[in-house]
């Protein structure tokens, strides 16, 4: 199955709008993290007995949906007290979209 997407996109929250309702639950729980578990560092699934999908989750599973039409890379490796965007996505060639995620 071929999803056929617009690429007129204007802003960040154009394409969040047009993304998120073609991403089920079910992706955003299959996408599993490294995590720390006592100590250890571990693959972590959302659905795991330590806690519900946060935002790493959604990122990675917007991120899969969105390479299917955009060049997106997910930055990694901030540190404590510095944040670092959860997706940038190159459109049209020449401008990018950069979107944070929050979850409370």
């Amino acid at each position: 199955y071929k999803i056929s997407w617009p690429t007129d996109v204007s802003s960040g929250s154009d394409l969040i709008a047009r993304a998120l309702p073609s991403i089920g639950f079910a992706k955003v729980v299959q996408q599993p993290i490294f995590g720390e578990v006592e100590g250890q560092k571990k693959l972590i699934t959302s659905l795991s007995a330590v806690g519900i999908p946060h935002e790493d989750h959604y990122n990675d599973a917007l991120s899969f949906f969105l390479k299917q039409f955009y060049d997106v890379s997910r930055p990694k490796g901030s540190h404590a007290g510095v944040g670092n965007p959860g997706l940038i996505v190159t459109v049209k060639g020449d401008s990018c979209i950069v979107i944070e995620t929050v979850l409370w």
